[in-house]
């Protein structure tokens, strides 16, 4: 079943809307994913979707198969209203409302061989990239430090296309503490540095280091680290983009550590 609302002075439609801000989304712990497929995503990892707004173009269309069995609250509104609603410029006519997942640092990481830590991370386009690479190597859990922009943002959340769903994703407020936790897992705390040697060696499962685009991994976190892993590099570049960065050290040590996944070509 649906609702049809007319007007953008809705409270429904106010209040999704304010969700845009962190402040509302952290009082309220949900957040926004606009688009198809994000939405088809959401659905297919059981992600938690509390509601769900359409456009009546793409309600006349195939919004019934979209919502079967979703459960999930929805609303069909005009055009005009569904476009002021989203950041797209070209908006796909359907938007969710998901409830943020709480898992504890312990859960994220016990049945896994690959973790990522993610330390100031600024930029939403590069932690949404970076939790695209994670769920491509095979990187099943991703904790969040605090300093990180929010990993909820609509932006973030677009820049995964989808990858979100896929990764058990865990916010730390403690990030030393929560190293050693993970740590007490059996992981190897590895960082990315350039004063670091450019192989890893033998490791049965890892922890491996992002820091931020400007300033790398925080002294703290250094301080905590196993390895210190530098990419090699044959030209004159002297940094990588954080999410570029990111990927590489993913694909090597995942290769290392999870020798045996399957790949696609």
């Amino acid at each position: 079943m649906y609702t049809r609302i007319e007007s953008a002075k809705n409270e429904h439609i106010k209040n999704i809307k304010k969700l845009y801000l962190k402040k509302y989304r952290d009082e309220q712990g949900l957040y926004i994913a606009e688009g198809k497929k994000l939405f088809l995503e959401a659905v297919a990892s059981g992600a938690h979707i509390e509601t769900v707004v359409i456009s009546e173009l793409l309600f006349d269309a195939e919004a019934n198969i979209l919502l079967k069995d979703n459960g999930a609250k929805a609303y069909i509104v005009p055009k005009a209203v569904f476009d002021s609603l989203c950041e797209l410029n070209s908006p796909e006519g359907i938007l969710a409302v998901l409830r943020k997942p709480q898992i504890q640092i312990d859960m994220a990481v016990k049945d896994t061989k690959i973790a990522l830590l993610l330390d100031e991370i600024k930029d939403p386009g590069n932690l949404g990239t970076i939790l695209r690479s994670a769920d491509a190597f095979g990187a099943e859990a991703v904790i969040i430090s605090k300093n990180c922009v929010d990993v909820w943002s609509p932006k973030v959340i677009r820049a995964s296309m989808g990858s979100c769903f896929h990764v058990r994703i865990a916010m730390s407020e403690n990030i030393i503490e929560d190293i050693g936790i993970i740590k007490s897992f059996g992981f190897t705390l590895i960082a990315g540095d350039l004063k670091g040697q450019p192989n890893v060696g033998e490791l049965k499962k890892a922890l491996i280091a992002v820091g931020s685009e400007s300033h790398g991994i925080s002294a703290e976190v250094l301080k905590e680290a196993d390895v210190l892993y530098r990419i090699p590099m044959r030209g004159s570049a002297e940094s990588l983009n954080a999410s570029v960065a990111a990927s590489i050290m993913l694909y090597d040590i995942c290769n290392k550590v999870l020798p045996c996944i399957d790949q696609r070509i």
